[in-house]
């Protein structure tokens, strides 16, 4: 195993390299979400799916201390609407939005 750094500003790989890309608890603190899923989106192949997973989301009631939480890390926490957008603007097609009643997580799958 290869284990490489980078920036999801500019991933070091070729464009079309992956066919699965999966971000875990990652997303709240992307630099420019809106862009760095379109470089998220180049380095995957035509057809390939990317799954963001997050253990919450914006949405009414959540709790003081998670929305204390947001604020003070700085958290960028799109509602499902606002992720379906990001995703769609940055090129995903397909894009699900997988939730559970009763729970704050979310996974967000676009395809290529």
């Amino acid at each position: 195993m290869d284990v490489l750094t980078g920036s999801v500003e500019n991933l070091p790989f070729a464009a079309d390299s992956f066919n699965k890309i999966t971000t875990v608890e990652s997303f709240y603190f992307w630099p420019d979400p809106a862009e760095n899923l379109k470089e998220v989106r180049r380095v995957l192949k035509a057809g390939g799916t990317f799954l963001l997973i997050a253990d919450i989301y914006n949405h009414e009631g959540l709790s003081p201390k998670t929305k204390e939480n947001i604020a003070k890390y700085e958290m960028f926490n799109p509602t499902l609407t606002e992720y379906q957008q990001l995703f769609e603007q940055a090129g995903f097609v397909e894009v699900q939005i997988h939730t559970q009643a009763g729970e704050d997580w979310v996974c967000v799958e676009g395809r290529k």
